[in-house]
């Protein structure tokens, strides 16, 4: 999984979740299982990576058989503020947050 896709996957949400993540293997299927049990369910998840270099691109590839999953990685790090800002501008709902 080369750098994936840059855009939103089309599905009707109202919320968008920005999780920015760098180099964190060791957190984040936990936070994507999080995300995952949520009640309310009309959602999706932008996973913007800032050029990781342990396990996070392969551990995120096991979540991105549910359509509501987006997997981002960056060229190269952008930082906290530039990958932040890069999810807010590839948000398509009317709500978001990170």
């Amino acid at each position: 999984m080369e750098n994936s896709d840059t855009t939103c996957k089309p599905i009707c949400a109202d919320v968008t979740f920005i999780l920015p993540v760098y180099n964190g293997a060791n957190y984040i299927a936990e936070t994507i299982n999080s995300i995952l049990s949520q009640s309310y369910q009309n959602w999706i998840l932008l996973i913007l990576d800032n050029c990781s270099t342990d396990d996070t691109q392969a551990i995120c590839s096991n979540f991105l058989n549910d359509a509501r999953i987006s997997y981002i990685k960056n060229e190269y790090n952008i930082g906290l503020i530039g990958n932040l800002s890069k999810g807010i501008n590839m948000t398509q709902t009317i709500y978001w947050c990170y």
